[in-house]
């Protein structure tokens, strides 16, 4: 008997079950495409980012809240834009990670479209169009922010620029320390200045993750895969929310007891770090926005617990975090930005007076638990309607002082500055 019988036997075999396997991954893929079922991935790797959002996808978001998505052209959840600024244009570019990308609502219901909506009725800009572009990602930091900036957001000649600090988890993933995820950049200090750390791209790490990115919105049938895992992770985190306090039961599952850091003053080196690099990116992008003569207006949000609308349930969270005030992340960027003489707009104390006054939700939907997770769209109402607020009536007062003659002095005239 010839010795190699059994192993061409055994390659036979292998070869009868590989081809069963990729003919049965053929024939799912061909009914899921005649199905028209697709969980479509809205990331894509991006060398010098991370990741970015992918120029012209298109699908449902149903992670959170829903909507069906568009990405435009030029990959910003937005619709089209040309680069050349239309004569009579006014346009603010926003920054921002997932509050600003909003997918989890449609387009015309995020704080960008009520932005420009209530700015187009601002009489201070009376004869102009406002164009608001949402330059927002999911995932991304004030580093990753900065870069879009610098490489995206100025071939559109925005008038003013928008940052939208998410301080809930910027601050943390701001930092090298704190963070250290693989996959995206981080500005380090050397000495007093901030330097540009994107070893990431050098990782063989990131390159082999990147080539899966690229693969899965391939093939609907790893698309389906993804979705079931991540609906078996939604189904076990809500089992575990099931008849417990929803806000603090939310908190506790969903969150790293580090993270609750973010409500204290600064008790480690890492999270000394962690600040004084947030708060110097913020500070470097005024700088490089001021300098242009184009006008800077730092948002700071509000976070779901500060904003609950229920003083007891705000009370336990405080205890629970250790912290002695729940606005102190708010409280220090406002001394910051004041100190720096960097205009800014401080979500929560509105939002929470809202809340409180309707006892309404501002974040959360109808498949997550009630005021946890991103703004819904009276969220978005609320913060649009406020950004706007501030930025008419800095125009208004930049109108008023052109027209006697003088201007602030911490500042050169400009367009649209929001005081």
């Amino acid at each position: 008997m010839n010795p190699l019988t059994p192993f061409r036997r055994w390659l036979a075999n292998l070869a009868l079950v590989c081809g069963g396997i990729v003919a049965a991954l053929i024939v799912a893929e061909i009914a899921l495409r005649l199905a028209g079922i697709a969980f479509p991935i809205f990331y894509t790797p991006d060398a010098k980012r991370g990741w970015a959002l992918p120029a012209g996808a298109t699908g449902w978001f149903r992670d959170e809240g829903e909507s069906y998505v568009r990405i435009n052209s030029d990959g910003l959840i937005d619709r089209e834009h040309t680069k050349a600024k239309p004569p009579n244009t006014i346009r603010i570019a926003v920054l921002g990670d997932s509050f600003t990308e909003a997918m989890q609502l449609p387009r015309r219901e995020n704080y960008c479209s009520v932005l420009e909506q209530r700015l187009n009725h601002c009489d201070a800009f009376r004869g102009k169009t406002v164009e608001v572009i949402n330059f927002g990602v999911g995932g991304y930091t004030t580093s990753q922010e900065l870069i879009t900036l610098r490489d995206h957001a100025w071939a559109y000649s925005p008038d003013i620029v928008v940052l939208d600090v998410c301080w809930g988890n910027d601050v943390e993933e701001n930092s090298h320390a704190l963070d250290n995820f693989p996959y995206r950049p981080y500005f380090v200090y050397r000495g007093d200045s901030l330097v540009l750390d994107d070893s990431f791209r050098h990782r063989e790490s990131y390159w082999i993750h990147s080539f899966f990115w690229k693969l899965i919105p391939t093939t609907r049938v790893f698309e389906v895969v993804k979705r079931a895992k991540d609906l078996y992770i939604q189904r076990r985190v809500k089992e575990k929310f099931k008849n417990s306090y929803p806000a603090l039961a939310a908190l506790h599952e969903m969150a790293r007891p580090e993270e609750f850091a973010i409500y204290s003053p600064p008790a480690t080196p890492a999270w000394k770090e962690a600040w004084r690099v947030t708060e110097g990116l913020i500070k470097l992008m005024h700088d490089e926005v001021t300098a242009r003569g184009v006008a800077f207006l730092v948002v700071i949000q509000d976070d779901d617990m500060q904003v609950y609308p229920d003083p007891a349930v705000r009370e336990r969270a405080r205890r629970a975090f250790g912290s002695q005030d729940l606005l102190y992340p708010n409280k220090r960027l406002e001394a910051f930005c004041s100190r720096e003489r960097i205009r800014f707009v401080d979500l929560a104390p509105s939002f929470q007076k809202y809340a409180d006054q309707h006892h309404a939700f501002l974040h959360g939907f109808a498949d997550t638990p009630p005021g946890i997770g991103h703004w819904n769209s009276a969220g978005h109402h609320l913060a649009g309607e406020l950004i706007a607020q501030k930025i008419c009536e800095g125009r208004k007062q930049e109108s008023s002082a052109s027209g006697s003659g003088h201007e602030e002095s911490d500042s050169p005239p400009r367009s649209g500055t929001p005081r």
